[in-house]
């Protein structure tokens, strides 16, 4: 799969319908997924086969994320966004 291909496929994957997760997910995956390195891209298309409501809870700090890689992905998004808390 080429480059663009893949980042084709993850903006699509990367709108979910809500709003909310709409925002935040499709700004990141066109800034700066390009420029994460391959373990956070990594990180990244594992956050996404996440239910919705569990990416909702998870981005709004409703659930506490406990496994480091979320953890870090979470911060990624939501420091790009500039939401971070």
């Amino acid at each position: 799969m080429t480059e663009q291909a893949k980042l084709n496929r993850l903006f699509w994957h990367s709108r979910r319908g809500m709003r909310e997760l709409d925002l935040l997910l499709v700004p990141f995956v066109q800034e700066a997924y390009p420029s994460l390195t391959s373990e956070d891209q990594l990180l990244y298309e594992a956050f996404l086969k996440l239910e919705d409501q569990d990416l909702y809870n998870l981005l709004m700090r409703r659930v506490e994320a406990t496994e480091p890689g979320l953890v870090r992905i979470i911060s990624l998004v939501l420091g790009h966004s500039g939401n971070s808390a």
